[in-house]
């Protein structure tokens, strides 16, 4: 018997929706973590003030990538020194950069970039709902057609 196809075969295969299950996981993991970052960056920046610092110091990857030691001074002449989480090519020992951090906890500021504050995290967010919203909509349609398929062999092979 041949299927639709031309192929002989024992008719339309459906797709068990593993491939949908795993994607929207995959989807809701980038979700979960896009939104934590927005709701870390949102917690953190109420009450904070802006310092300019300077970076003393790369650690370089692999990439060539620049991994700064910033050090700023607080508004009572403090001098603190931080690590930041991001990396870039385009940082380099001595660079002025902006500063966020608490007056009650300085050592604990971050330095401020577009980037690392807010386009990371939505970025994140938005990637993870996307395929976490596609996928089985996806899925769903390949199923509703598979089985639009399998009705209309039916009603011509004479099965009911």
């Amino acid at each position: 018997m041949r299927n639709f196809s031309g192929r002989r075969g024992r008719g339309v295969r459906v797709n068990t929706g593993y491939s949908g299950c795993i994607g929207s996981l995959f989807g809701l993991f980038f979700l979960v973590i896009g939104l934590s970052l927005i709701k870390d960056t949102v917690a953190f920046l109420p009450g904070t003030i802006t310092a300019q610092g300077t970076i003393i110091h790369c650690s370089y990857d692999d990439d060539h990538n620049c991994h700064p030691t910033i050090r700023f001074q607080t508004q009572t002449g403090q001098s603190i020194t931080i690590g930041s989480s991001e990396s870039a090519s385009t940082y380099y020992e001595g660079k002025s950069v902006e500063v966020r951090y608490h007056p009650e906890t300085p050592q604990d500021g971050r330095m401020l970039s577009l980037w690392g504050t807010w386009l990371l995290p939505l970025v994140c967010a938005g990637m993870g709902l996307l395929v976490f919203l596609i996928l089985p909509l996806t899925l769903l349609g390949k199923m509703i057609k598979a089985f639009k398929i399998l009705l209309l062999y039916r009603m011509m092979s004479g099965n009911k």
